[in-house]
C-alpha cells in the first residue's frame, strides 16, 4: 500500500469518527438521563451493572475501571459497580452447562437486586445474550440502560432508555459509547 493510500484511510477515519461524534449531540438528554440514573443509584447505595460482548465486553470492562477506581480525581471513593464480562470462568461454564445465550441473565439472577443499574453493550443491538439479560431485568422491575448501535427495535420494548449511535460501523459506535462513558465519569467525579 503506497503513502497516498494509508493517507486516504487515516482521513477517511478521521472524518468518519468527526461525523458521527457530531451527531451524539442529539444524545444529549438522553446522556443527562443516563447520569442521573448513575447518581441515583449510587446515592441509594445499590451498584451498577456492566456487560457487552466482544469490543463492547472491553468497553464495558473500561467503564467499570473507572467508576470502581478513577476517571480523572484520584481523591474520590470508589462506586459500585461489577462487569458481568469479567468472569469468564461463570461465563464458559454458563455458555458449557446451558447456552450463550444466558451468559448475562444467569449472573444477574445471582446478584441483581431491586435499584440496580443494569446497562448493556450491544452494536448491533441484536445480540441474543444481551437481549435474555435485559428481558431477566424488565421481569424483575430493574433500571436498564442499553448502548447501542442504530438499531433500537428488538431492545425497545425491553430497556428503561436507550442511547443509540447513529451509525452502522461498528468502531464509530464503539467510539461514541466510550465518549459518553467518559462524560459520565466526569460527572460522576463532581459528586463523589
Amino acid at each position: 500500500m503506497n503513502k497516498k493510500k494509508k493517507l486516504e484511510i487515516i482521513q477517511k477515519q478521521i472524518f468518519e469518527h468527526l461525523n458521527v461524534v457530531r451527531s451524539i449531540v442529539k444524545n444529549n438528554n438522553e446522556i443527562l438521563i443516563f447520569t442521573n440514573l448513575l447518581l441515583e443509584t449510587i446515592k441509594k447505595k445499590n451498584k451498577i451493572i456492566v456487560f457487552g460482548n466482544g469490543g463492547s465486553a472491553a468497553d464495558s470492562m473500561h467503564f467499570a475501571a473507572e467508576l470502581s477506581g478513577k476517571y480523572k480525581r484520584k481523591n474520590r471513593r470508589s462506586l459500585p459497580v461489577i462487569c458481568l464480562s469479567e468472569n469468564i470462568s461463570s461465563i464458559t461454564a454458563i455458555a458449557n452447562d446451558f447456552k450463550y445465550d444466558l451468559i448475562f441473565k444467569k449472573q444477574l439472577e445471582g446478584i441483581v437486586q431491586k435499584g440496580d443499574l443494569v446497562i448493556g453493550l450491544s452494536t448491533s443491538g441484536s445480540s441474543k445474550n444481551i437481549v435474555e439479560a435485559f428481558k431477566f431485568c424488565k421481569k424483575r422491575k430493574i433500571n436498564t440502560v442499553a448502548f447501542l448501535g442504530f438499531n433500537k427495535k428488538i431492545l425497545r420494548k425491553y430497556c428503561n432508555l436507550i442511547i443509540s449511535i447513529n451509525s452502522k460501523e461498528t468502531s464509530r459506535i464503539q467510539e461514541s459509547h466510550m465518549l459518553i462513558f467518559h462524560i459520565a465519569c466526569e460527572i460522576l467525579e463532581s459528586y463523589f
